[in-house]
């Protein structure tokens, strides 16, 4: 062998090493994007289950809105929620059922929270326990803030509540929340 030869079989080494490690940090970066996108996966799949599971629970569901839609500045109006039970669960009437408004920027009510006797909620007794008539739905009064800003408002709040199946024997404290919209005007209400 000569040295022209062998310094040729050697840069074709140093090439052949280099092309190696080329490919190498390809394949490399090739797993790191691949790992990547399998954890993005994995994580999308635990969310939509964990969505899923969550659904599940949901007892009861509250839709609310305010009447009239449109009112003015000292207007009295009313926020109405209508629920919807799940297929065999019954709402309990004891030890708590409670409506809660959590945040109103445009609407004054006369308490923070109400339960089923302040609603005036109809009870109904099947074998020999107290449950909700959740088929009417209820009214809360309310009144547009004077200072309110002219606009769409929102708002929100959580219905706290214990729901029971009766065929699996099984009781479960929930909560659902709720939300309903309006619009205020600028003109201050004259009665």
């Amino acid at each position: 062998m000569t040295p022209e030869s062998s310094r040729k079989i050697e840069s074709e080494v140093r090439k052949g090493s280099a092309g190696f490690r080329e490919s190498a940090g390809r394949i490399k970066r090739m797993n790191h994007a691949m790992w990547k996108k399998a954890a993005a996966g994995f994580l999308l799949l635990l969310g939509l289950a964990a969505g899923a599971g969550a659904d599940r629970y949901d007892l009861l569901r509250v839709s609310g809105s305010v009447e009239p839609k449109r009112m003015r500045r000292g207007q009295e109006g009313v926020l109405r929620l209508r629920f919807r039970v799940e297929p065999g669960i019954r709402i309990l009437s004891q030890p708590d059922f409670k409506i809660e408004i959590t945040s109103s920027d445009a609407l004054s009510f006369p308490k923070a929270f109400y339960s089923a006797s302040d609603l005036e909620m109809t009870i109904v007794e099947e074998e020999g326990r107290e449950y909700l008539d959740m088929s009417a739905g209820v009214g809360i009064p309310c009144t547009v803030k004077l200072e309110a800003r002219s606009g769409n408002h929102v708002v929100r709040g959580r219905v706290k509540y214990f729901g029971c199946d009766r065929e699996d024997g099984w009781t479960m404290k929930n909560k659902t929340r709720f939300s309903a919209s309006f619009y205020s005007s600028s003109r201050v209400y004259r009665r």
